[in-house]
């Protein structure tokens, strides 16, 4: 079975998701996650991110001689949670900002913020500063 996700706002698919636990086959174990929904950010949001970001390590990569990608991956394995992906009994970790939430995205771009200006003592624009 493919893994199906459900936003379970109304009685009829709240009875659909009990339906298909209640009919799981249990001869191998199943994962069952249930929190509440949030939206992704929309291609506006993460055009700014991108716009932001982007930016930002621009003037980081100035002013430390630093590799944009590198610092790009600094930032993620900084203030992100690894994503926990086991492929073949083997587990990996990865980091990545494609599947934060709003509000985990506005946190992210705030601790890159906060610890480069602190940190390094860098000069950044404001998040809502950069526009596209």
């Amino acid at each position: 079975m493919k893994a199906v996700e459900y936003r379970v706002a109304d009685e009829q698919v709240r009875a659909r998701v009990i339906s298909l636990i209640a009919n799981l086959n249990l001869a191998k174990p199943w994962k069952v996650t249930v929190g509440p929904y949030t939206k992704k950010r929309s291609l506006n949001q993460n055009s700014l991110y991108w716009a932001y970001i982007e930016n930002t390590i621009s003037i980081v990569a100035k002013e430390t001689g630093n590799d944009r990608d590198d610092l790009h991956e600094f930032f993620k394995r900084k203030f992100m949670a690894p994503q926990v992906i086991e492929i073949a009994g083997e587990t990996v970790q990865r980091w990545t900002t494609t599947k934060l939430t709003v509000p985990e995205m506005t946190d992210f771009i705030n601790k890159v913020y906060a610890w480069v200006t602190s940190e390094l003592g860098i000069l950044l624009p404001l998040p809502e500063e950069i526009g596209r």
